[in-house]
């Protein structure tokens, strides 16, 4: 072998061993004598020798793609992966097909016309790239990567409203402990668990990029009230594909009453049982009454726990349940759902003096003051009536019982017979009507 037709012809400067081209990248001839070695007569023949590049595949991205409508399908265009598969290789010296399968890459065959929809949904497959010298199809290399596609989450929440509490010793300062796990149904929804996780922060910032360490973990207390909470739901197979939203956490006071109050009834037959409209202790319970909701119930426990079925249904109208003294419970609710429960005490005054009672004393007259047994005027003594009077009503009760010699004056509470045990009756001889006025002291 000669570098040239007349080294060859004159057998000079042969090419032995291994030779190197002198030129990248440019044709050189190359020339070939044969020799009879027993007559000496030859002949010379040139062929060409020619370097091409072997283009390299530069490392391909896995596609894993947030789906737009959760269909998992997706149209993709791997035209758009041409420079990362170049790198730093000049576009104009070669081509890029992309295939199935090996085989096919390979034997440039059944290239993917683009755009290409993938063929199983949810299911990775793997595209194989094949870089080819426009100028020597032969030199070409292969690479593949991974097309995957992932269903996308919706993130949506309401606000986290807890009433105040006294877990931690104070219900009135706005502070309670949430637990934000509490919204993970809500944010779900119809989504898959299993598919999708729910992480927690407190920044927009540390919800958008998953800071690690930064995920609220445990149930807390608010810094302030409001206080705003941000929420990502991410697919668990692809976290690029995850959205975020926020909601706030409210503490809502609870309702201002005061705890003990007491309706008091006059009782209108001596029996010590009287209807009650429990809605009158509304006004005594809350100075916000006509904004809060009543209800009544006959235990405090069942005041707590506010079920309709143990409710007073004729809180209108309700006869206390013991004579002269009873207990129910109102449960105050706020707009917010946020109560308090207060005690009713239920006093009834039996003070009616039923109208067929009547006592009657007579004396004989006498001279022992006036000198006069003919006048009609004598001393009484009616001490046991107070008694009797008493004896009337149901027992329990604080009673105040004062004697008048008219009806004015027991309506007026004015000029009472202050000596029930000797009393003359000077301003009406021979019969007098004595007026009983009955108090409850409560």
């Amino acid at each position: 072998y000669h570098p040239t037709e007349n080294d060859a012809n004159l057998a000079t400067n042969n090419l032995s061993g291994l030779y190197t081209n002198t030129t990248a990248y440019t044709q050189e001839t190359i020339w070939a004598r044969l020799e009879n070695t027993v007559t000496g007569c030859f002949n010379v023949v040139s062929f060409t020798i020619d370097v091409f590049d072997t283009p390299i595949v530069n490392p391909i991205p896995d596609q894993l793609i947030c789906d737009d409508d959760n269909d998992g399908f997706w149209s993709f265009d791997f035209s758009t992966l041409n420079g990362t598969v170049l790198g730093s290789q000049l576009p104009t010296g070669f081509s890029i097909t992309y295939h199935t399968s090996q085989a096919d890459a390979d034997a440039n065959s059944n290239p993917i016309i683009s755009p290409y929809t993938n063929q199983i949904a949810y299911e990775n497959e793997t595209i194989y790239a094949r870089i080819e010298n426009n100028l020597n199809t032969n030199c070409y290399e292969t690479g593949s990567f991974i097309i995957d596609v992932f269903n996308s989450p919706t993130a949506a929440v309401t606000n986290f409203e807890l009433c105040d509490n006294l877990n931690d010793g104070n219900d009135t300062n706005g502070i309670v402990t949430f637990d934000l796990s509490l919204k993970e149904a809500e944010i779900y929804g119809t989504q898959s668990a299993t598919e999708f996780e729910i992480k927690f922060y407190y920044s927009q910032v540390a919800a958008d990029a998953a800071i690690a360490g930064t995920e609220i973990i445990a149930p807390i207390q608010n810094s302030s009230n409001p206080q705003t909470i941000f929420a990502r739901i991410e697919n668990r197979g692809n976290t690029n594909c995850y959205e975020t939203t926020s909601f706030d956490l409210i503490v809502n006071p609870l309702p201002v009453i005061s705890p003990i109050v007491i309706l008091t009834q006059c009782d209108d037959d001596a029996d010590g049982f009287t209807p009650f409209n429990l809605t009158e202790a509304n006004i005594l319970i809350s100075n916000n009454s006509t904004d809060e909701v009543f209800t009544y119930y006959l235990t405090q426990a069942e005041a707590y726990n506010g079920l309709t079925a143990d409710q007073i249904p004729n809180f209108i109208n309700y006869t206390n349940p013991t004579a002269l003294n009873s207990s129910v419970y109102a449960r105050v609710e706020t707009v917010n759902g946020c109560y308090r429960t207060a005690r009713i005490d239920l006093v009834v005054g039996a003070t009616q003096i039923p109208i067929a009672f009547n006592l009657t004393y007579f004396v004989c007259d006498d001279k022992l003051v006036d000198n006069d047994n003919m006048n009609g005027i004598a001393s009484f003594d009616f001490g046991d009536a107070t008694a009797q009077i008493e004896a009337i009503f149901p027992v329990g009760q604080n009673l105040t019982i004062t004697y008048y010699t008219n009806e004015a004056d027991a309506l007026a509470e004015t000029n009472p017979i202050l000596d029930i045990s000797n009393h003359r009756n000077e301003t009406s001889a021979f019969t007098q009507q004595i007026y009983v006025r009955v108090d409850n002291d409560n």
